[in-house]
């Protein structure tokens, strides 16, 4: 009994081996399904690439009211009786659009104390890069309130009229 598992066995194996033919014989096989319509042939798959975005380089950005600062992570703005930060990289998208988030801090005359921070609100900042020219728009995302809309040149400076 014995004897006969173990013949039974090697019986298995062998036709194991003999099921898969190798070398010419293989790829005549082949050939010859692809001929009668037994093989596919793979499709391609083409993908999408994402919309493209790159970081706006580091540096000073101005116009009438404000003032912009990119760094590298964060960027800062100060305006009129104002100060903002854009918590956030600065990403434009391929058509040279964004929509950024951060706080808002409304400043009042005179110096700020300690005890006194002023309010952090947070802010959507939103607008389109074309060339050296950015338009932005500051909005608090709590109350939809538009702070304002500003047209700024890369390389300038703010001009800036403090609140008194």
């Amino acid at each position: 009994m014995l004897l006969m598992f173990s013949t039974s066995l090697a019986v298995i194996v062998v036709r194991g081996f003999a099921a898969a033919p190798t070398g010419s014989a293989a790829d005549a096989e082949q050939s010859n399904l692809k001929r009668h319509g037994k093989i596919k042939k793979k499709k391609v798959v083409k993908r999408k690439m994402k919309d493209s975005k790159s970081a706006v380089a580091p540096g000073a950005w101005g116009g009438d009211g404000i003032g912009l600062d990119i760094s590298s992570d964060t960027s800062k703005l100060q305006y009129a009786c104002a100060e903002g930060e854009i918590t956030q990289k600065f990403i434009i998208d391929k058509n040279g659009d964004f929509d950024l988030l951060g706080v808002h801090m409304a400043l009042t005359p005179g110096p700020t104390y300690e005890d006194r921070p002023p309010k952090r609100e947070t802010a959507r900042y939103t607008g389109h890069i074309s060339g050296n020219t950015m338009n932005l728009k500051v909005t608090l995302t709590t109350t939809n309130s538009v702070i304002g809309e500003f047209t700024l040149e890369q390389g300038k400076t703010g001009r800036i009229r403090r609140c008194l």
